[in-house]
Order: structure tokens, then sequence, then C-alpha cells
């Protein structure tokens, strides 16, 4: 990987040098338009710069016309979108509005603040970048004064964990989130499992996409850490037929709702996927049960200890979520046509919540809050009804035509306001040309907007709470709906 440090304070260059340059083929500049020369010359020369860190406050030219320069040199270069360089736009700045400028505008791929850690920096990298296994040897150059090429620490040690040296990468191209793909040991032995589990799904139903609901426990229908690992594993082996929970699809999606259970007197654990059609009908229920010390040995001690403690919890109704229900109960309740519907929400703390009904042909409807002075803020506690039950809203009915409706919640410390939903507007999310987008890109341009695409509304929440730095918390229920 051959990466630019562009910033004019040299203690930043060393900070993000000693991150990147144990494998990268590094060079620094003090400037943008020092920065600028230096990417030109890299493409002339057949070696052009993977990945550019771009400070945006310099003081002959800043990381905006700097970015606006090196994206126009890619493009009179004939540099291929997905061969460009990924750039990193690094500041101390909190302004939402020049955050979306250099998404929107400049064509950056990720915004980060100062200071900038090496977990976040590699984190992103793992997005964007096919890191290599082993460390290239660093040839540090660096065209800003008093820069130096340390890859070590004062005491002479690696500034780089083992695990930070080496980076596996799937054959897609990208270290999944959550860790690397195992290749031997315990995990490899848990994610071959996992990978027969899904190979059950996928050959008994070759033609048919799928959904897929996150692995909850049996008895209290909540995640932990171990859903949450099976959930990365089971994702990864059925990449290729999965469809987003927004996205239509002209093959009747097929549901997946995993659960699992512990058995204490076998020291195991059991995992069902439940297969569901659009009308609801349980079509299939592969399981595989895996035993808790391959689980131990695969996922950690931390882990491995809260399974223990997963099928007899002391406290099940504590709230350390938010969560969605419906009035009916059970967790992909089936529905008729035509028959009322009451969402039910629980907070961990006070938030505003926006709903949404996805209906069977992916379109969204605004459920809550309906109306400009709809009170749309729940407190923490019980269950509360959205809308709220002194709402002078008429009661909410499941529209045609019948397949799988999704309900979804976004909520929020701040009350965020829900944009107009215009499909002749222009799909970011889902462009005209077939080309994947940058999905970061494409939140912090929704971010800017009173009005999006219908397609376009979840990046536009996602977007808009990390451009004003704020949590977002999102819940999804699959309802089922029958013709009445």
């Amino acid at each position: 990987m051959r990466a630019l440090v562009v910033d004019d304070e040299a203690t930043n260059r060393a900070l993000l040098r000693s991150i990147l340059s144990p494998f990268s083929d590094l060079e620094e500049a003090d400037d943008g338009d020092v920065a600028v020369a230096l990417f030109a010359s890299a493409l002339a020369s057949g070696t052009p710069f993977d990945l550019v860190c771009l400070d945006i406050a310099m003081p002959h030219m800043d990381g905006h016309r700097a970015l606006a320069a090196i994206r126009t040199l890619e493009e009179r270069n004939g540099v291929a979108w997905k061969e460009r360089a990924v750039i990193f736009m690094t500041t101390a700045r909190i302004d939402p509005n020049d955050i979306i400028g250099a998404f929107r505008d400049g064509g950056c791929n990720e915004y980060l603040r100062k200071p900038v850690t090496r977990e976040i920096l590699l984190s992103r990298l793992s997005h964007h970048l096919a890191l290599v296994k082993k460390p290239v040897p660093a040839m540090h150059r660096a065209h800003a004064k008093g820069a130096t090429g340390a890859t070590t620490d004062p005491a002479g040690r690696s500034v780089l964990s083992p695990q930070d040296e080496a980076l596996p990468v799937p054959s897609g191209g990208s270290v999944p989130s959550g860790g690397s793909v195992p290749t031997r040991g315990p995990a490899a032995a848990l994610a071959l499992k996992i990978k027969n589990l899904a190979g059950l799904v996928l050959n008994r139903w070759p033609d048919r996409p799928f959904h897929y609901c996150p692995i909850v426990e049996a008895r209290h229908r909540f995640p932990s850490e171990f859903s949450l690992a099976m959930d990365r594993l089971l994702r990864n082996a059925l990449s290729t037929r999965l469809v987003e929970e927004t996205q239509v699809s002209a093959h009747r999606p097929l549901l997946i709702v995993g659960e699992y259970e512990a058995h204490d007197e076998e020291e195991s654990i059991s995992l069902a996927l439940s297969i569901l059609d659009t009308d609801g009908t349980e079509v299939g229920r592969p399981r595989g049960r895996f035993s808790r010390h391959l689980i131990h040995a695969a996922l950690g001690n931390a882990q491995a200890h809260r399974l223990a403690l997963l099928a007899d919890l002391a406290h099940p109704e504590s709230i350390t979520q938010f969560r969605l229900a419906t009035a009916r109960g059970g967790s992909n309740p089936v529905f008729r046509l035509g028959e009322p519907l009451l969402p039910l929400v629980r907070v961990p703390s006070p938030l505003y919540a926006n709903l949404y009904l996805w209906d069977a042909r992916g379109m969204p409807q605004l459920l809550c809050p309906r109306s400009g002075n709809e009170n749309n803020r729940i407190r923490p506690g019980r269950w509360r009804s959205l809308p709220p039950e002194d709402s002078p809203e008429p009661p909410l009915f499941l529209p045609s035509p019948a397949g799988y409706q999704l309900l979804k919640a976004f909520a929020c410390v701040r009350p965020i306001p829900p944009p107009e939903l215009d499909p002749a507007e222009t799909s970011l999310r889902f462009p005209a040309n077939g080309e994947p987008p940058d999905r970061a890109m494409v939140r912090y341009a929704l971010a800017a907007r009173t009005r999006v695409h219908p397609s376009d509304l979840v990046d536009y929440f996602r977007g808009t709470t990390e451009a004003l730095h704020l949590k977002l918390w999102e819940a999804s229920l699959f309802l089922p709906t029958q013709e009445a």
C-alpha cells in the first residue's frame, strides 16, 4: 500500500506515520500544494497512492482545495472510480457543513477527527483497502522539515500490535467488522460449522434471496456477545444471497430468524434458523449444535463466560437496548391486511423516535410523528406505544399488498426532522449506473438534504446523526402479512 500523509503539524504527521509506516510505502507533505505535486508525480510514474490522509487547515493550500485538485488529476488521467485513492480528511473541526462539503463536493471517503487513534484509522482502512497479510518494507520519504521514518517508540518497541501488523483479508477484499477471517484453530472450526449450517439454507432454496434477522436468545429474545459473533459469521457465509431489509426483490425473499439456547447439562449451545415465507409460514428450520469448549476457545473468555449466564438471567427485563415490538407480541408476528397495528418501543434513556413502515413494495411510510405537534419523545421504563396513547391521530392499519412489511424505528437524544420522501429524487444508495457507492460518502451527502429518495431514508438518518456526532439507535421488526 502507498500512503501520503499531509499535515502542516509535524506531531500529527508523526502520529499517522507511526500507525501506517509498518505496512505502507509512506510519503509526507507539510502543505496542500506539495501534496498535489507529489500525487501528480505518482500518477505520472505509474505508482499512484492508495491512501491520502489530508489535513484541512493548512497555510498555503487547505485540505478542501487539495482534495478537489487530487480528484481533478484522477479524472484527467482517466482513473477508474474503483481505482481512485482513498482519501481521509483529518481535522479538529466539528462543523457539519464542513463535513458534508468534504463528502458531497470534494469526494473524500472518510472524515476523521483529531487526534486520530490507531484503532479508528485501521478500522476505517479495513472498509476501504485490501491490506496485505504481512507488512511491506517501509520506504519512508519525508517532504517536510523535521520528518522522520521511525516505526518504533523511544524504547524500540513496535508501534503496532501483532494483530495490527497482520490483517488477513477475505477474497472479497475487505476485513469483516469484528475481526479477521480465521484460517486455522478453533475460530476456523467454528466458522466452518457455521458455513455448513448456512450451506443447508442455500442448497435447499437455491433461487431465493433472504432477509436476515439478528440472532437472539430463545427464552428472553435479546442479542448478546455470542449472538453478535455468530451473526458476523452467518452473514459472511450467506452474503451472496442476502438483501438489505429495506430492499425490494422480485424473487420474494425468505426471512431467516435465528435463535440459540444454552444446554447446561450437555455443555453445548444449539442454534436454530427458522426460514419463513412472505406469509409467515415456516418452510424450514435447520439446526446446529456447538460445544461450549469450541465456543470458549474460538470467541474468547469474556464471551464464553457470558454464555453461562444467558439461560438464567437474574434480571431479564433490564433495559440496555432500544427494542421494538407490537401489541400482538412475538418475534415476527403474522398480520392480515387491514388489521390495526399498535407498535411498541422501549428505550434505555429518554429518546426522540421516528417510526416508519415499509410496505411489501418497499415504500416507507412515516408512522410517528405524523404531525408537527405530535410528541415523539419516549421515556425509559415500560413499553410505550408509537404514536403515543394520547395522540389525536387515527389508528394505524397495515396497507396492501401482502408480503413482508418492515417496521423500523430510529431514535436519538435530539429530535431528527424526518425528510420529505420523493421517488423523483436521484437515489444515492442505488445509483442508476449500478456501481456500488461509498456508503460513508452517501450518508454525509444525504445529511444536508430535506428531500430524499425513499431508498435513501436509512442512510439519511445515519448520516445526519454522524454529522452531528450523535448516537443513532435503530430497531427493526419484520411483519409477515397475509391477505385478509
